[in-house]
């Protein structure tokens, strides 16, 4: 009887061992509480080395989104604010575009405030090329205004000179072209050399006479000192054959409408021979082609805010011909006495009128260059000082 009863226990223990789902035995996989971790198989429970989204990397592995299949370390990277290919940075690769700043509105970005960003943001470009974000006249290639606290050109500089030192010298030509321009009271005497005593024999006065300038052009090239090449071509003329008998004012100065005077007079050892001339000729010259050449140093006062010019010019004489001259007695007569007097002075060795003409011709150019040179040295202190 308890042998049977204990074969019945026996029975019932080994029944219970195998129906109640653990398993206990030495190669188990339980924690010793029923609970079963094994991730194998169907178990789709995650950890580091399971590949969750089929990219064909692991957490473990780099991947840093495994639930993405489109992020792993071997991905390319896109310009759409994710870390594609896992390597901590985003869009660093991926055709984001660096954009400035641009709060002008002048289309050019300030590269002191930059954004990365894969689309341009409003109010940003995608060059840095402002040098003052805070004027919209104010870019690489803008118009510069002197003086006025901005560098509109972006140069470093408030200031231009080249544009303006360019219209002071086409102001001073048409200045120059515009007017009249006096010539002060020239006379000389001529001496004879055959008795040795150097006695006068012609004395000559040229008065009542002035300049005038035409088709002006004009060459200005900048040098590598900043200084500036002058060339400048003229016509020039000595009066004109128009005589109205009226004055007329130039620059506060009044003269004669028409020719200049020449007096001339032969006196001294030709008086006792009764050569003594006063002969009044009306006379003018006919434009001639000169030159003005030189330089014009430009200079900048930064603390005056103000520009100087040094214009040195000198003229070119081309000299006069029989042809540039004309004369004309005062009395109206078709042959000026001036005539009888170039054939005594020629033979005698002394000069002729022509030369006297062409000797002031000379000396009122010079003037009138230093006049150019003033009038070319106030426009660039005009044009470009101030604003």
């Amino acid at each position: 009887m308890r042998a049977s009863i204990f074969v019945s226990l026996l029975l019932l223990t080994a029944c219970s061992n195998k129906f109640d789902g653990s398993d206990d035995g030495p190669n188990a996989a339980g924690n010793g509480n029923g609970t079963d971790t094994d991730t194998g198989g169907d178990d789709s429970s995650d950890n580091d080395y399971t590949d969750d989204d089929g990219d064909g990397y692991t957490e473990d592995e780099g991947d840093c989104d495994d639930t993405n299949p489109d992020v792993a370390p071997n991905q390319a990277e896109e310009c759409n604010g994710v870390d594609d290919d896992c390597d901590g940075e985003i869009d660093e690769s991926g055709g984001s575009t660096l954009f400035y700043a641009d709060a002008d509105g002048d289309t050019y970005g300030d590269p002191g405030v930059v954004t990365e960003s894969c689309d341009q943001p409003a109010g940003y470009v995608s060059n840095n090329e402002d040098c003052d974000d805070e004027h919209d006249s104010a870019y690489p290639g803008g118009t510069e205004i002197s003086w006025n606290d901005i560098d509109e050109d972006c140069d470093g500089l408030d200031y231009t000179i080249d544009g303006c030192v360019e219209d002071a010298v086409n102001l001073t030509s048409e200045q120059m072209t515009a007017s009249y321009w006096a010539i002060d009271e020239y006379e000389g005497t001529y001496y004879e050399t055959i008795t040795g005593f150097g006695l006068p024999v012609a004395n000559w006065i040229i008065d009542n006479q002035y300049l005038y300038l035409t088709e002006v052009s004009t060459l200005l090239e900048a040098s590598d000192d900043g200084s500036y090449a002058v060339d400048f071509e003229v016509q020039v003329g000595m009066n004109d054959s128009a005589y109205t008998g009226k004055n007329f004012t130039s620059d506060g100065d009044t003269f004669y409408e028409g020719p200049f005077w020449i007096d001339l007079q032969m006196d001294s050892i030709y008086s006792y021979l009764g050569l003594d001339y006063a002969t009044y000729c009306n006379a003018w010259v006919d434009p001639v082609d000169q030159g003005f050449s030189g330089s014009l140093a430009v200079t900048v006062d930064l603390d005056e805010q103000s520009v100087a010019g040094d214009a040195q010019l000198s003229a070119t004489l081309t000299p006069l011909t029989a042809s540039d001259v004309n004369t004309i007695s005062v009395s109206g007569e078709a042959e000026c006495q001036i005539t009888y007097i170039d054939l005594v002075i020629d033979q005698l060795g002394y000069g002729d009128t022509l030369g006297i003409l062409d000797e002031t011709f000379e000396t009122t150019l010079t003037n009138l260059v230093a006049t150019y040179e003033d009038v070319l040295e106030s426009n660039i202190a005009e044009s470009c000082s101030g604003q």
